[in-house]
């Protein structure tokens, strides 16, 4: 997008400052906060369920909500005082135009009579011209000296008389057009924020149901040996907080290397109940109990790798 800004000088906050720079730091961590967002969306679709870069995402959303909104604030209030800059540059114009356009007739003839001069000293010398006429000519140099020294003055009192914020018709269109810009991006910015936290809203809402099966699970072990079930209840006490992770993608069973997952077979217990084990748990709870567990024992081999679906 073309700098459209660029160059106007407006009031903001009672300071009188140039536009684009007042906006030049938020356009640079609007910038810099969208390359990371891209680049974090492209890292989501290789490992959806990845946590981390799940509270990345959110987080870069709503820095992305903040900063536009900082900067719609100061376009906001830089039009405010759109209509009164304009006002005074329209009538900035009005005096100091016809003043530039005399000054830039008079300084034209000022040059000419200035390079005329000393060749008419040589003719009056040489006879070929009269002392009324070098007078004359001196004369109307003088004259013209003057007026361009006058015409200086004036537009210097124009300037000091419009000092401050001024635009003209063409920078006051150029404030509104920035400003439709940045309302329609921070209302996609809000949206595109509400709707992820609408989704992990909804995430949670799957993770409180498998966490409900594992207690169901802990019920289950009413009746086994008390070490088997302080075993199973801490194995269990696993599964929320996993949870993030694996309602965000529940097609995947993730976990560190050597992570054991498993499916309890207790009458109780729902067969949608997946159980992560750690290597330790399992070597003294699957192996004493083979009953409790169906068969299929599921190991992760690294960081979010994929299995089979988690809930069959």
């Amino acid at each position: 997008m073309a700098n459209r800004i660029k160059g106007i000088t407006i009031e903001i906050g009672g300071d009188t400052t140039k536009l684009d720079k007042a906006l030049s730091g938020t356009n640079k961590t609007l910038r810099d906060t969208q390359t990371q967002l891209k680049d974090v969306e492209r890292l989501l679709k290789l490992d959806p369920g990845n946590t981390e870069l799940l509270a990345q995402k959110q987080r870069l959303l709503a820095q992305s909500v903040e900063t536009t909104t900082q900067k719609l604030d100061t376009l906001r209030k830089a039009a405010e005082n759109a209509d009164k800059a304009l006002e005074r540059g329209t009538a900035y114009q009005n005096a100091y135009d016809p003043l530039k356009r005399e000054l830039d007739g008079v300084s034209a003839s000022l040059r000419g009579l200035e390079s005329n001069a000393e060749s008419m000293r040589q003719k009056l010398a040489d006879g070929e011209i009269s002392t009324a006429q070098y007078d004359t000519f001196t004369q109307k140099l003088e004259d013209t000296r003057k007026r361009a020294n006058e015409l200086e003055q004036a537009i210097e009192a124009v300037n000091k008389e419009f000092a401050g914020a001024k635009i003209d018709q063409k920078q006051f269109d150029a404030i509104q057009r920035e400003l439709a810009e940045t309302e329609k991006a921070a209302e996609n910015a809000q949206k595109k924020f509400e709707d992820f936290r609408i989704s992990a809203e909804k995430f949670s809402a799957s993770a409180s149901t498998l966490s409900a099966g594992a207690g169901k699970v802990r019920d289950a072990t009413q009746g086994i040996s008390t070490a088997a079930t302080g075993i199973l209840t801490a194995a269990a006490a696993t599964v929320p907080a996993t949870e993030e992770l694996r309602n965000s993608m529940p097609s995947h069973r993730t976990g560190p290397p050597g992570t054991i997952w498993l499916r309890c077979c207790l009458p109780s217990a729902p067969t949608s109940a997946w159980i992560r084990m750690a290597p330790s748990v399992w070597s003294r709870c699957g192996r004493a109990y083979p009953a409790l567990f169906q068969a299929t024992v599921f190991i992760t081999t690294q960081q979010s790798s994929t299995m089979r679906r988690l809930r069959q």
